[in-house]
């Protein structure tokens, strides 16, 4: 796929839009959606635009855009052969819209500006424009960078069975503000992963150490929620800016599964200092480490498989006869086991003096889990090599 990017000539042309400047933001949509290199039409005298890695860059700077960049673009698509896509930055696309283009198949424009947001089809006959309205925002309208910061934050958005009951009522509305507060600044997705786990380790710290002082233990799940609550931060971060890494996927996923395994742990440690009995400690402890043995076998096959950092890429035996649009009272079941509800319900129970309850629900979460590792382990060697393709 040829692709052309018709450069930003507003006063917004060197302005960061959540982190990257319009023609930024085109390019690297183009590089998602699979193209390798891209043409830059500009004027001569404006600064060459960061373009993703792995995306070949050519300024071309003897076209006259401001006088007809529908012109432009209509030449461009009858002298190269193939189809051709151009895309002019003076609108703020979300991500897909460059996968759009491309699964179109032919020739495609997207206008701006003053005139109407439309596809554009090339063709011999006349013109197909399929309207595309509200999917891109006018930049040079009143209000259009305002707009267009709000698209492309709800862009960010997932659906409940994802995100999670607590992460999508509560979390995202707080996240995506945190979000558009620091995209701009040199802030990276791994710092502000680090900066969670910190208040992980922390939180559970305070709560080991607590003793028989309440208010600093729920001090301890209140840093708890909070790490919890940001570490959406990083991945909408990486969103924004095309920064997501494999390394920075598994440091993500790593550092959730030590905070929440130490809080398991710190709440053993401080119920038994509350009652006496070391019975709490080996409550938390065999809970923490079932819950990291289990942990490991979705490691493995990421790791050697999935080629991914995420657990949510992790495809369970009991699962995988399911149709993908299905939607079971289990699946929403599971919910109580995400880290966004069982976090917000330890915060809750901390400030009613219950941690007790707190760690047994929590522990038998993690025995449950265990256990559905096991099947997924049975089932898996009764069918060797599912997940890879190789089975029968």
């Amino acid at each position: 796929m040829n692709v052309f990017v018709l450069s930003n000539r507003t006063e917004r042309k060197n302005r960061k839009l959540l982190g990257l400047t319009p023609d930024s933001r085109v390019l690297f949509q183009a590089k998602a959606a699979g193209a390798t290199k891209a043409v830059l039409l500009r004027r001569a005298e404006l600064k060459t635009p960061l373009a993703p890695d792995g995306l070949e860059l050519v300024c071309e700077d003897r076209f006259d855009l401001d006088a007809a960049p529908d012109k432009v673009a209509e030449l461009l698509a009858g002298t190269v052969e193939g189809p051709v896509c151009v895309f002019d930055s003076e609108a703020i696309f979300q991500r897909d819209f460059a996968a759009y283009a491309f699964a179109r198949g032919a020739n495609t424009m997207f206008l701006a500006g003053s005139r109407t947001v439309a596809a554009v089809r090339f063709g011999t006959g006349p013109f197909a424009v399929e309207d595309i309205a509200g999917r891109a925002v006018d930049t040079t309208a009143p209000g259009g960078v305002k707009a267009a910061k709000k698209l492309l934050l709800n862009g960010l958005r997932k659906p409940v069975l994802v995100d999670g009951i607590v992460g999508y009522y509560i979390m995202r509305p707080i996240t995506l503000r945190v979000t558009s507060v620091i995209v701009n600044t040199p802030i990276r997705p791994n710092h502000v992963t680090a900066f969670c786990m910190f208040l992980g380790f922390l939180g559970a710290a305070l709560v080991a150490l607590a003793g028989n002082r309440a208010w600093m233990m729920q001090v301890g799940m209140l840093l708890y929620f909070a790490g919890a609550t940001l570490d959406c931060v990083d991945g909408e971060m990486a969103r924004l800016k095309y920064a997501g890494s494999y390394i920075g996927a598994w440091f993500d996923t790593i550092s959730d599964d030590l905070t929440t395994a130490a809080m398991l742990v710190a709440m053993g440690f401080y119920q038994s200092q509350m009652t006496g009995s070391t019975l709490w400690v080996m409550i938390g402890a065999t809970a923490a480490l079932v819950f990291m043995v289990g942990e490991v076998w979705v490691y493995y096959w990421l790791a050697t498989v999935y080629h991914s950092g995420d657990v949510l890429d992790f495809q369970w035996a009991t699962g995988r006869k399911k149709k993908p649009s299905a939607e079971t009272f289990t699946d929403y079941l599971s919910l109580m086991a995400k880290r966004d509800f069982f976090s917000f319900a330890l915060l809750v129970m901390s400030l009613f003096g219950l941690v007790s309850w707190g760690l047994v629900w929590l522990s038998f979460m993690m025995y449950v889990f265990i256990v559905y590792v096991l099947v997924d382990i049975v089932l898996s060697l009764k069918n060797r090599g599912w997940r890879t393709g190789s089975s029968n």
